[in-house]
């Protein structure tokens, strides 16, 4: 029984090596002729352009560690808000998951540049993009009365207020002086009705009965 799988397994070897020796053969046809000359061209321009066009690999790090994830590794997390991050390792991803803070475990970046053992020069902030407000005229305000009022100063502004408030004070004394005219004319009016009234005798009244 050993026997007959020994010789099984010797019919397959023999078989591997003539499959393989078939290969070469064809190998070194293929590379001879102009074909496979363009084949092996072409195969090594796919290769160059995998790697990024200037023979580097293109690598991600990792959002925990930091560390360089090669293609073909690590494992991607999109999150609820759009996110995507990149782990090296499933350690990595359970760490995030728990929220532990990656200056806490030395073997992170972050603990290194933390404990200044990396250069932090290397390291680039990451851009925000500021986003462009525009503004917009409201009811009662034009455009340029908007800019105009931000654009004002301190100074201005008090000085426009100081205006402002004179030109209250004004109004409200010319509405005084108003009132007090109507009241000195309606003063005037009942006093010339009241010596009309004075001109008519007064009968007198005899008090008590005759005798």
């Amino acid at each position: 029984m050993n026997y007959e799988l020994r010789s099984i397994s010797n019919i397959q070897l023999l078989n591997a090596c003539q499959v393989h020796q078939a290969k070469e053969r064809r190998g070194v046809h293929l590379l001879n002729s102009e074909e496979g000359r363009s084949l092996l061209e072409v195969d090594q321009e796919s290769h160059r352009g995998a790697l990024g066009g200037s023979g580097v690999i293109k690598t991600d790090p990792c959002a925990f560690s930091e560390l360089k994830i090669y293609p073909g590794r690590g494992s991607k997390f999109a999150a609820r808000d759009g996110k995507v991050h990149f782990f090296i390792s499933s350690k990595t991803r359970s760490l995030f998951h728990q929220k532990i803070k990656p200056v806490k475990l030395t073997w992170t970046q972050a603990s290194r540049r933390f404990n200044k053992k990396v250069k932090v020069d290397d390291i680039q902030k990451k851009r925000t993009r500021r986003t462009t407000r525009v503004q917009k005229a409201v009811v009662g305000m034009s455009l340029e009365e908007i800019k105009r009022k931000r654009a004002e100063d301190d100074k201005l502004r008090e000085k426009a207020h100081e205006a402002q408030a004179k030109e209250i004070k004004e109004r409200n004394q010319k509405k005084l002086q108003a009132k007090k005219a109507e009241k000195a004319k309606v003063n005037k009016a009942a006093a010339q009705k009241a010596p009309a009234a004075k001109a008519a005798p007064k009968q007198k009244v005899q008090k008590g009965g005759k005798r």
